[in-house]
């Protein structure tokens, strides 16, 4: 079976309550599978997603078989927090992160948007 997470900072799809339903947050998903999302080549990069684009991003992994999904929504944190308080600058031991860290290291296939709205 398809084993694979989803992170979202917020609900900013209109699903949910709180500031970041009316703006946008970062989404981070991983799986056990490879090849589920597009290369990095042709994922939207550096840009807004919209609820639609996510939905054609998100699609094919929902559409195979089993799998386990976590959707978190968490209003203040953004993808700078993952940044400031992760471990990216090498202080791997500080990390805020630690967990959501090895996951993405584990995954075979990894997707990390920085804005859906």
């Amino acid at each position: 079976g398809c084993g694979w997470a989803l992170a979202c900072a917020g609900l900013a799809l209109g699903l949910g309550p709180g500031p970041a339903a009316a703006g946008q947050v970062p989404l981070i998903a991983w799986s056990t599978e490879s090849a589920l999302w597009p290369p990095p080549s042709e994922r939207p990069g550096g840009r807004v997603v919209s609820a639609e684009q996510l939905w054609e991003l998100l699609s094919p992994a929902l559409s195979r078989g089993p799998q386990t999904l976590l959707l978190f929504q968490l209003e203040q944190l953004s993808l700078e927090d993952f940044t400031a308080y992760g471990g990216v600058y090498g202080n791997k031991p500080d990390s805020a992160f630690p967990n959501l860290e090895g996951a993405l290291e584990a995954a075979r296939s990894r997707l990390v948007l920085p804005a859906v709205a």
